[in-house]
Order: structure tokens, then C-alpha cells, then sequence
């Protein structure tokens, strides 16, 4: 008769509770895949988990769910942006003249600087401040409405 394998790591008894249907050891195991503490940085299992949870009822797990999915189209929003200016810049730098409602705008710069995305080690951020994601939730929303209108 072959013998059950016993976990050996801490994720792996997390993960057979997890399994098992235990709500906290879901919340655990989104948290290590979230800030990488398995030696795997994923932020799509980390939502799993979350998911799992909150549809188990546990508040907790709805919180974190709307957090990293905020935080994941906030990040998309400031990739976005950051392309835009990019372009933008490119296009002046070539010496391509641009009517003034294709340049970036030089307000939204200004704000733009005062956003932290990294940290004091220079790595990329994985979620903003509240401030700073109101901030780029703006820029976005401008800058999108911006872009209409010149497709109009």
C-alpha cells in the first residue's frame, strides 16, 4: 500500500487546508502569492484564492479581491498613460510638428511626477497609494476623453 505524501513546507500545509475548504488558509495562500513570500510572485493565483474566500463569504476576502483588482487596472491605467506620454515626447524629439491638442499635456506632467511607482530600492510598485491611484484614475479619465475628441 503506497503511503500518503506528507507536506513539507509551510505553503504546502496552507494549501492542503486551503483545499480543504478553510477560508483563513485561502487568505494566506492569496497573501503569499501576492507579495511573492513562495518564491512565486502570482498576482492571478493570489486573486484566486481571494476569489475562492469571497465567494465563501469572508469579507476579508472581498476586501482584498477589489483591492488587487483595483490596483491591477490602476497600474494598466498608468502603463497606458505612460505609452501616451512616451508617443508624445518621440513625436517632439524627431522634430515632427503636432498641433497642441496631440502633445502631452504639460499639467497632467506636473501631476504625473508627484505619483510614487517605485520604492527606495528602485522596484517597480505593485500598488499605489490611495492618493497617488486617484491621482492616475484622473489623468486616465482626461486623457481618455482627450483622445476622443481628437478621433471625433
Amino acid at each position: 500500500m503506497a503511503e500518503e505524501r506528507r507536506p513539507h513546507t509551510i505553503r504546502e500545509i496552507v494549501q492542503q487546508q486551503a483545499d480543504a475548504g478553510n477560508v483563513d488558509s485561502m487568505l494566506v495562500l492569496g497573501n503569499m502569492y501576492e507579495n511573492g513570500i513562495t518564491g512565486e510572485n502570482s498576482l492571478e493565483k493570489a486573486f484566486d484564492y481571494y476569489q475562492k474566500a469571497a465567494r465563501l463569504g469572508s469579507e476579508e476576502g472581498k476586501e482584498r479581491l477589489a483591492q488587487l483588482t483595483r490596483g491591477t487596472r490602476v497600474i494598466n491605467m498608468f502603463a497606458e498613460i505612460e505609452m501616451l506620454r512616451l508617443e508624445s515626447e518621440r513625436k517632439e524629439k524627431s522634430g515632427i510638428l503636432m498641433p497642441e491638442e496631440d502633445k502631452f499635456p504639460e499639467y497632467e506632467l506636473k501631476i504625473l511626477e508627484t505619483v510614487k511607482f517605485v520604492d527606495e530600492n528602485g522596484n517597480p510598485l505593485r500598488n499605489f497609494s490611495e492618493d497617488d491611484a486617484n491621482k492616475i484614475i484622473g489623468i486616465y479619465g482626461r486623457l481618455m476623453k482627450r483622445e476622443k475628441r481628437k478621433n471625433r
